[in-house]
């Protein structure tokens, strides 16, 4: 049974590689589909004993060993990840503000204009 968390923790590692591959190319829906695969795992992860697991397997000392070393490049690789999230808000900040202020200036070009091309103010001077 140990190899089968055993597993998941390497399927975990492998989806934290890929989601610093992600990070570095900017993709964020990526990232976070990623994420949400990693908290999937995490899940599975929590529901088994872990000392139980590895004590029943047939070579208990080289699985906890292996599972020590994982356990540290995992995360040594999720403080990257995160120091890499962090650098990356500003930037998603300021993308998010251009796209609301395109869109802001597009709503009031197009009410600009909608209220000259009415007419309203003719018809309302005439009554």
């Amino acid at each position: 049974m140990a190899e089968d968390k055993l597993q998941l923790y390497y399927k975990l590692y492998d989806l934290s590689r890929r989601q610093r591959e992600e990070i570095l190319t900017g993709t964020i829906d990526n990232v976070l589909d990623i994420i949400k695969k990693k908290s999937e795992i995490v899940l599975k992860l929590e529901e088994v004993d872990l000392e139980e697991e590895i004590r029943s397997h047939k070579d208990p000392q080289g699985t906890l060993i292996e599972m020590q070393n994982l356990l540290k490049r995992l995360t040594e690789l999720e403080q990257e990840n995160a120091e890499l999230l962090r650098d990356m808000a500003p930037d998603l900040e300021n993308k998010v503000k251009k796209i609301k202020q395109e869109y802001n200036k597009a709503g009031e070009a197009y009410r600009n204009n909608d209220a000259d091309r009415s007419g309203g103010n003719n018809i309302d001077e005439r009554s």
